[in-house]
């Protein structure tokens, strides 16, 4: 009848597999384009079937859509089978034919037959896009009050499909969806639960009218599987109702307590964790329960038993750390995992009991894992810091791998740096654990080249090193000491590195530059801080490099500087030299190719330098011919030469003004707002000038009235015509503008006696005083008060230095010098009998 069966097309591509299959499958497709076009529909069915094997092989099939069709409507039912299995394997959501087979399956859906409605529906399930969901979602919705429970089941799992091509199909099978939860059978039941907890991921929220129903199944089902279902369900919708925990808190502590199936036991267990049960009423013995059945997976030899364990204890962590440091000893031993992912999971169970008391051997015990010679140590100091028995082993095998090793560095920095230090004790001990970090980190970051930035081990280094040092006072000294070593042995510390550890010699660097003072010998570190090396250049940054030559310069401007406190002439031949070998380090700097940034601190200091070793030439020189002279003669006594004033070179302090400006310290986040407007800076000044506006008026007003102040608000001119409502709103929002510049400003008096209140200033000299021009204020003239006919105001008279011109200034108050207070005297007023104050008198 054909040619060859599916059968003989299997074996006969086994045996062309690797020699010739090219061809062979060439042939199989020639074979197929026939028989697909034959009027036999087995022929035609086989053909397609064979098409469709070799479309999972990754061979097309496109060509054959509508042949597909075409089995797909063979009223047979074995033959209607395999062009639903070809169209759900074949088709996808642009294949064109798909709006043909609209009314196809339709027909079937509405077939007398299952087996024809059970085989759409499964075909219906793959092929579904968005048209044929809106067209046929009436239909499937249908068939969920089916008499058959396969059908029934069939079309609730069908359904899903149609929900995701076609959303409103939810609210249109709402109410038999419902329906389903409460099927006499179980398999439609559970079917509905799970398209139930699958749409239930995109919105929870959707699904809690459906509590009542999902509550009656957790607490009268038997089906393990159906149960996990619920329980994950009713912990996707526990954020959202609250009032559910008190509700599921019985039945899940129930089934916890006695269900022997570890899977159903670990979902409760999540449930109840994320779903806050265990910080509510009852929580704290629900959380012992759960403890003691994950530990109970800790021991067990199942390795994903004990994953899920330590996911679920480092949950718990955070509200019951008691409960979980009850089995520290397993957790420890867990540390020591061959498996990388428990024993991850179980260093983040470690680092969640740190505290001020253990947390140095914690971190030694991550230390642990970077140098495998002192893992048993570490291990037997942590378990006695947190209480543990301490048990012999022979250490632990640590991983090598980079990704390893990364982890293990970050989590120490992490611990370290937690909540600004707030769990360190000594720091001197966390600056030698930085240093010492990374010296043995040996990681190269995700970025993969250096200087990246700050997700790198030597960044991160770098910056808490600095920041430590900022922040301790008390650890200053000792941080420089160390990192000057680390400086002196750069060579050394560069060649072993493998990552970015180079960018801690930037810390070196500020650390030594910034508190000179703790250098016990600057000398021998500034050439160790400024010579160029092939090493520096390979495994630094640009950065790190200038920092370098930055602050080598400036720990030599502070021993230069602190020279010419106790100088004395032998001095001036030791500067000298150190000078010239720090201007050849600089002018090796100065070659082609050297970044931007240090090839320009390099010239700038490398220009300063000649001209320092000029000064120290030229005294030296000075030096020697008056040591020569005052060896050739005796005309200079013993007591002249004591009084004579010590000569010192005028370059001493060249550098000094550079760096030494001000002490640096740490700034808190919230200081910039406690800096006050500085003095002479007028944030009230227009930023337009009031020649470019236009005043409008209150409706009513008239220009008398704005020459008395009487102003409603001050607009930008308009640009066309604004029509009332407008016109108000304008003046409303500028009125209101007005009112709240005011009773902002300090000088703000309110003529509301409810809202008045005493203010007394804690500090009077604080209290700024307000210099005014009288001629800025528009006072009246009067004639009748001046010798000599000259108009003058009716108050005093404003200062000789003030002018028309001169702005209102805040100056701090001074109390008057004693010769002030000889030329001014005033009268304090008192008080008379009858309870009313005197005028005041002032007398020039």
């Amino acid at each position: 009848m054909f040619e060859r069966s599916l059968s003989d097309l299997i074996k006969g591509l086994r045996s062309h597999r690797g020699k010739d299959e090219a061809k062979f499958v060439a042939t199989l497709m020639d074979e197929i384009r026939t028989e697909v076009r034959s009027g036999d529909m087995d022929v035609k069915a086989e053909a397609v079937l064979k098409l469709t094997y070799l479309q999972m092989l990754g061979y097309p099939a496109a060509n054959a859509s509508f042949h597909m069709l075409e089995v797909m409507a063979s009223p047979r039912f074995h033959q209607k089978q395999v062009g639903y299995l070809a169209a759900s394997q074949c088709f996808n959501q642009e294949t064109d034919v798909l709006i043909l087979a609209t009314n196809m399956i339709k027909k079937d859906l509405r077939s007398s037959q299952p087996l024809d409605v059970a085989v759409a529906l499964n075909g219906l399930s793959h092929i579904a896009t968005p048209d044929l969901a809106q067209h046929l979602a009436p239909d499937v919705i249908a068939m969920l009050n089916h008499s058959r429970a396969p059908v029934r089941k069939k079309a609730v799992l069908a359904l899903a499909s149609i929900i995701a091509k076609y959303p409103d199909a939810l609210q249109q099978s709402w109410d038999r969806l419902r329906d389903r939860l409460e099927d006499a059978e179980q398999s439609v039941v559970s079917a509905t639960v799970n398209v139930i907890c699958e749409l239930a991921r995109r919105d929870p929220k959707a699904f809690l009218p459906l509590s009542p129903q999902f509550f009656q199944i957790l607490t009268t089902s038997t089906n393990n599987w159906m149960l996990i279902k619920i329980i994950k369900l009713f912990g996707a919708l526990t954020p959202h109702e609250p009032r559910l925990v008190k509700k599921l808190l019985p039945p899940i502590t129930t089934i916890i307590q006695t269900t022997p199936a570890m899977s159903l036991l670990y979902e409760c267990m999540h449930t109840v964790i994320i779903g806050g049960m265990l910080t509510g009423p009852g929580g704290d013995e629900l959380a012992s329960t759960c403890v003691e059945k994950l530990a109970t997976f800790l021991d067990d030899e199942d390795q994903n038993l004990k994953y899920i364990a330590l996911l679920a204890l480092v949950k718990i962590l955070p509200s019951h750390p008691h409960l979980v440091a009850l089995h520290r000893d397993t957790i420890f031993e867990s540390v020591e995992d061959p498996d990388l992912s428990i024993r991850l999971r179980a260093l983040d169970l470690v680092s969640g009991m740190a505290s001020r008391s253990n947390l140095r051997d914690i971190i030694q015990k991550h230390m642990a894992h970077l140098e495998p010679t002192s893992a048993t140590s570490a291990a037997s100091s942590l378990k006695a810091a947190l209480g543990a028995p301490s048990t012999s082993s022979s250490g632990p095998s640590p991983f090598n791998s980079a990704s390893y090793r990364l982890e293990i560095v970050t989590r120490i920095l992490r611990l370290g740096a937690h909540d600004t230090y707030a769990n360190i004790v000594d720091f001197e001990w966390y600056v030698d654990t930085l240093v010492r970090l990374a010296r043995i980190a040996k990681v190269v970051s995700a970025q993969g080249s250096v200087g990246d930035g700050d997700e790198q081990v030597g960044a991160k280094i770098r910056d808490q090193l600095i920041d430590v040092t900022m922040r301790v006072r008390g650890v200053r000294a000792h941080a420089v000491e160390r990192l000057r070593r680390l400086l002196e042995d750069a060579d050394e510390f560069l060649d072993r590195a493998r990552g970015d550890e180079g960018e801690v010699l930037h810390a070196a660097a500020w650390c030594c530059g910034e508190y000179c003072s703790e250098v016990p010998y600057p000398p021998a570190l500034i050439l160790s801080m400024v010579r160029r090396t092939q090493l520096l250049i390979d495994k630094t940054s640009s950065t790190t490099r200038a920092a370098l030559i930055h602050n080598g310069v400036k720990l030599f401007a502070w021993w230069a500087m602190s020279l010419s406190e106790k100088w004395e002439e032998p001095m001036g031949e030791q500067i000298r030299d150190l000078a010239k070998d720090v201007g050849k380090a600089l002018e090796d700097w100065c070659r082609e190719g050297t970044e931007a940034e240090v090839l320009e601190r390099a010239m700038e200091y490398r220009a300063l330098f000649r001209l320092i070793e000029v000064d120290l030439d030229g005294y030296c020189a000075k030096s020697k011919k008056n040591e020569g002279g005052v060896e050739g003669s005796n005309k200079v006594t013993e007591k002249s030469i004591n009084e004579e004033e010590v000569d010192k070179p005028r370059s001493l302090h060249l550098l000094s003004p550079l760096f030494f400006g001000h002490a640096l310290g740490p700034v808190a986040k919230k200081a910039q707002a406690k800096v006050g407007v500085p003095l002479g800076l007028d944030l009230e000044s227009w930023i337009v000038e009031p020649s470019k506006w236009s005043i409008v008026l209150d409706s009513g007003e008239d220009v008398k009235g704005a020459a008395k102040g009487k102003v409603a608000a001050t607009v930008p001119p308009d640009d066309g015509p604004v029509d009332a409502e407008e016109q108000k709103r304008r003046l409303r929002e500028a009125k209101e503008a007005r009112l709240r510049r005011e009773r902002a400003s300090p000088f703000y008096l309110s003529d509301e006696k409810t809202k008045r209140k005493e203010v007394v200033s804690e500090d009077l000299d604080d209290v700024p005083i307000v210099q005014l021009n009288l001629d800025d204020l528009g006072l009246p003239m009067t004639k009748d008060k001046s010798k000599n006919g000259e108009a003058v105001r009716d108050e005093a008279p404003a200062p000789a230095s003030a002018s028309a011109s001169t702005p209102p200034v805040l100056e701090k108050e001074e109390m008057p010098s004693d010769e002030e207070e000889a030329v001014v005297k005033k009268t304090v007023a008192v008080k008379s009998k009858k309870g009313k104050k005197k005028r005041s008198e002032v007398v020039v």
